[in-house]
């Protein structure tokens, strides 16, 4: 920590005396850690005007008085990025699970009181966190998702990149406003775990904004003395070499770590058709997730919902796109974004897809030494929640509107002999090779199949034959297949002219539904929607705009 020196000190807090009724010309606040969470903590601000500024700060409420806190730390950092000066105030030898008041103070004023909380540094304590990313350019569902921060009060918030469209100085200076709404009425901050995604266009944005320990990019976090460790990659930069390296020395580092979880931006398998494979991902990190036993995998960049059941990199014909269920020792993930960006169709499920959707969402994260619990919050239709406060954090607010595609309100996951097990998610009842089905808003699954609750997005419209697409261009067909493979369905005109086409992926034999997204075709046209597998035609329908 950099103190601030007493002759310095006293000059300051005469100015701020003299001009208590001034604001400070300090905003945009933001935490982040890059040690031990249990004993540090980075407060970030924006520095508009003025020469000095420093954090008062103890563990007692002392307003807007400097004189009321013991301590008073400088910057260690200030950088000028994205047309922002902004100053890093990095606090050490904190006590753990302890809250901390604080103001920042100026030459021109004092900012309002905030608080923040050290992690607990025992292995028998639980952790709650908030997990998502991708929320770009829908300002209204961002604000949404950073609401709900500041009611279910996190120790942290793991935010799996692009948090910014075009990553211009404009849009940055938009998201850390909305930034702000995460903070809880009575002043309380959390800290951001930031990756880079594909719309960050390089790390050093990511680095001068949140002061992450690493300027690649990569690094990790350890909670509760080993019972928790947390691995942020960078997806954006080469696997191999460098950060390959690092990740299997951190593994080993932290291999008696109860729970070990990574996150990072480009989804291995995307649950959408229109996100390219990253199959260097699965080549070079899923077998080191394996090796190293992680248990669970924070992906974004798609736009979609998406929960798997344990799985490992494997071939073979009981693989799926280079994956194999293995409920002893494999890997959960989960994903794929959603905190704001535009949503995407949710129709690339795998053997190994408990259920995928297609909505605005956040990951809340429950972990204790016993087990992690996943529990996916629909931002968009919770907007009414009640808060929950400190002494019940790990309790389910009214109004919080929670996804639960198998019946389950969370994916439970205990530790067995060799790994983690999910045990909340029963597999869904479907016909013997078929695909997990595609889990819509306002759809959950049934021991009968899907059935429809309170859809925000209308259904498509099928009858006798004819379909009609919803407000989104989506349309629902049904099918079956007898033999292995990829599946087209192609849109003609009257005369039989090709006007679209869109290939599924292939999957075994049995009877499916799909929603395909199609462009907006000229309307008061009837089209001949065309389903065929192996050159021979299985379906058709009228489509009807």
């Amino acid at each position: 920590m950099i103190k601030i020196p007493a002759q310095k000190l006293l000059l300051l807090l005469l100015l701020v005396s003299l001009a208590t009724a001034v604001q400070a010309e300090t905003g945009r606040y933001r935490l982040s850690w890059r040690d031990d969470p249990a004993t540090t903590m980075t407060i970030g601000f924006e520095f508009s005007a003025g020469r000095e500024v420093y954090v008062a700060l103890g563990e007692r409420f002392g307003g807007t008085d400097p004189a009321a806190y013991p301590i008073k730390v400088g910057p260690a950092k200030t950088t000028i990025a994205k047309g922002m000066r902004t100053c890093f105030v990095r606090l050490s030898g904190l006590n753990p699970e302890t809250v901390y008041h604080f103001i920042v103070v100026d030459d021109l004023g004092v900012s309002r009181p905030m608080s923040f909380e050290t992690a607990p540094n025992r292995i028998d304590r639980r952790l709650s966190f908030i997990a998502g990313g991708d929320s770009r350019n829908h300002r209204e569902s961002r604000q949404h998702s950073n609401r709900m921060v500041a009611k279910l009060r996190p120790h942290g918030v793991i935010f799996s990149g692009d948090m910014t469209n075009t990553d211009g100085p404009t849009e940055w200076k938009e998201w850390l406003d909305d930034w702000q709404l995460t903070i809880s009425p009575d002043g309380r901050l959390y800290p951001i775990i930031p990756a880079r995604g594909n719309h960050e266009s390089d790390n050093e944005g990511i680095a001068e904004l949140f002061d992450v320990p690493n300027p690649n990019i990569y690094y990790s976090l350890n909670f509760c003395d080993g019972m928790f460790t947390l691995l942020t990659l960078n997806s954006m930069i080469p696997v191999q070499g460098d950060q390959l390296n690092w990740l299997k020395r951190e593994l080993n580092k932290y291999s008696r770590s109860i729970w070990k979880m990574t996150q990072y931006h480009n989804a291995m398998r995307p649950h959408t058709s229109q996100k390219l494979e990253r199959d260097d991902l699965v080549k070079f990190w899923a077998p080191v997730f394996y090796k190293y036993g992680v248990d669970l995998v924070m992906e974004s960049d798609a736009h979609v919902v998406k929960q798997t059941y344990p799985i490992r990199p494997g071939g073979g014909l009981d693989s799926d796109e280079g994956f194999i269920r293995d409920n002893a020792r494999g890997t959960t993930y989960i994903g794929e974004g959603g905190w704001g960006a535009p949503l995407r169709a949710n129709n690339d499920n795998k053997e190994w897809t408990i259920a995928s959707g297609r909505f605005n969402q956040i990951k809340w994260i429950w972990v204790n030494a016993n087990q992690l619990e996943i529990r996916t919050v629909m931002t968009d239709e919770s907007r009414n929640a009640a808060p929950v406060s400190e002494s019940n954090r790990f309790s389910v607010p009214r109004g919080l509107k929670l996804w639960m595609p198998v019946g389950s309100e969370a994916l439970v996951l205990t530790k067995g002999m060799n790994g983690a097990v999910a045990t909340a998610a029963p597999p869904v009842n479907r016909p013997p090779g078929n695909r997990p089905p595609s889990i819509r808003p306002g759809v959950t699954n049934s021991p009968t199949g899907i059935t429809p609750t309170s859809p925000s997005v209308a259904k498509p419209v099928k009858s006798n034959g004819i379909v009609r697409p919803n407000s989104e261009y989506q349309v629902d067909i049904e099918f079956i297949t007898t033999k292995t493979g990829p599946v087209e369905v192609i849109v003609i005109t009257s005369e039989m002219r090709l006007f679209e086409k869109r290939i599924l992926p292939a999957r075994g034999p049995g009877p499916y539904e799909e929603r395909v997204e199609f462009p907006e075709f000229p309307h008061g046209i009837e089209w001949q929607l065309i389903v065929k597998s192996h050159g021979q035609v299985i379906q058709k329908y009228t489509l009807k705009y």
